[in-house]
């Protein structure tokens, strides 16, 4: 067994931390400016393309991608099927905003755990080890799959440092070792936080199945605006055509940008407040944690079914809720929850 302090993993460590380059950062007053296309290649790159979305909503804001080598392609190509066949049931929810979406990422990974499926979750930052942004199943990654995952990455970032698009930074490293872990284990489905805003984020090159914004403020105005209306906009930018997502944000002039971004899109939007009510439970004795019945979801959970967090407060309700419309977003989860009554 492999520990912390080993030499290995330190040297592994050491290695992926080196690429957080901070002479890259714009220069102050200056915005930054991000592409997908390099982590998009990235994932090519992992070969598992499969799991990409295109997204109409990028700007040009970088190097254009780069192309494998021409003879890497029937290898690749080869890899890339048999990948397409092994994780071609995954399904991904995708989750932004200024507050809650960690909360509710965890929420639901931990329902979908419940309901029976290995469950890939990603989040950031972490808060002691780095392996902590990797879960399975609640278990987050250990040294030794760290080292693979990382001993993994540096042919691609050799590669990709080489040719015109330059080499992946530290996040998108990241993101790209999150589901290298989570196809390897075998997950039914991946849970993906956003890092930073939402639109030009690294985790959203791939085609999500259910997606939320979880609340609006003003975080980060250097990269995404110095208006709410600006950052919600950015945030609601992982809302992909035809697929499910959840605003938490109340009415007003930042929910109708939400609104507008999924009409743009071509997004089916639901609203909590308006499609989903939250109704506290008065009636109930708990000492500690909260208690709400939620409406507006599928007959897989009755309406008058009494819904009990161990946390407290009004924002984890309404984080819970997020998590439970997340949840019933995804018709395959719920047909096996009304089978089986799981949750």
């Amino acid at each position: 067994m492999i520990s912390r302090e080993s030499e290995a993993y330190q040297a592994a460590l050491g290695w992926l931390v080196d690429r957080i380059d901070y002479e890259k950062l714009a220069t102050s007053g200056s915005r930054y400016r991000f592409t997908l296309d390099r982590m998009r290649d990235l994932i090519r790159r992992l070969d598992h393309g499969q799991h990409l979305a295109v997204d109409p909503n990028e700007s040009s804001a970088g190097p254009p991608s780069s192309e494998q080598d021409s003879s890497t392609d029937v290898s690749a190509s080869v890899k890339s099927a048999t990948k397409s066949r092994d994780s071609a049931n995954v399904q991904i929810v995708h989750l932004a905003g200024t507050k809650g979406k960690g909360s509710a990422a965890t929420m639901v990974a931990a329902l979908l755990q419940a309901a029976g499926y290995r469950v890939g979750l990603y989040t950031s930052p972490h808060l002691v080890h780095l392996e902590e942004r990797f879960r399975v199943d609640g278990e987050i990654a250990t040294p030794e799959e760290m080292i693979g995952l990382i001993d993994s990455m540096r042919p691609i970032v050799d590669a990709m440092a080489a040719a015109k698009i330059g080499g992946p930074s530290f996040f998108e490293l990241t993101t790209a070792m999150a589901i290298e872990h989570f196809h390897r284990r075998r997950c039914d489905i991946w849970v993906l936080e956003t890092g930073l805003g939402g639109r030009l984020d690294s985790t959203n090159v791939f085609q999500s199945h259910a997606t939320a914004v979880t609340s609006i403020g003003l975080d980060h105005q250097n990269v995404l605006g110095d208006t709410v209306e600006l950052i919600a906009a950015e945030k609601a930018g992982i809302f992909k055509r035809s697929t499910p997502a959840i605003n938490g944000v109340p009415s007003g002039p930042v929910r109708n940008v939400i609104t507008q971004i999924a009409e743009q899109v071509g997004a089916l939007l639901s609203h909590l407040e308006t499609d989903i009510q939250i109704e506290p439970n008065s009636d109930s004795d708990k000492r500690w944690g909260s208690s709400f019945r939620i409406r507006g979801l599928g007959d897989w959970m009755p309406a008058e079914t009494n819904i009990d967090l161990k946390l407290e407060g009004t924002h984890q309700v309404h984080n819970a809720a997020i998590a439970l419309a997340l949840v019933d977003s995804l018709p395959e989860v719920t047909r096996k929850l009304r089978a089986e009554q799981r949750i």
